[in-house]
């Protein structure tokens, strides 16, 4: 069986391959934004993070003047002035670019892909 320790490792390179080739992983930009929540909430689980300062970080990622839930897909076609005629492509930019802020503010090392 698998240690914690590896166990993390996999979830790191499977985030680095997602920031990587993101179509590979999703066919929109709502499930790649989809499955990058859940490998980081599974990050942030065998970790034993508090779940208060991922959403903390999601938070603060999506802006004071936008304090939602939604996913950053979601964030990006519905707050911003270009988001509602971006293409898939520039709306997964998007969401992998916030994932990677997150990282930074959660301590992430994510490997290069």
């Amino acid at each position: 069986m698998k240690t914690a320790d590896e166990i993390l490792e996999i979830i790191l390179r499977t985030i680095a391959g997602i920031y990587k080739r993101p179509r590979m992983y999703g066919g929109t930009a709502g499930e790649v934004d989809n499955a990058l929540w859940h490998y980081h909430l599974l990050w942030v689980e065998i970790t034993e993070r508090d779940i208060d300062v991922f959403r903390d970080a999601l938070t603060t990622v999506h802006g004071r003047r936008h304090r939602c839930n939604t996913s950053f897909c979601n964030h990006y076609r519905n707050h911003t002035a270009r988001g509602a005629s971006a293409s898939e492509d520039e709306v997964t930019d998007f969401a992998i670019g916030r994932w990677k802020k997150l990282d930074g503010i959660l301590g992430m090392v994510v490997p290069d892909a």
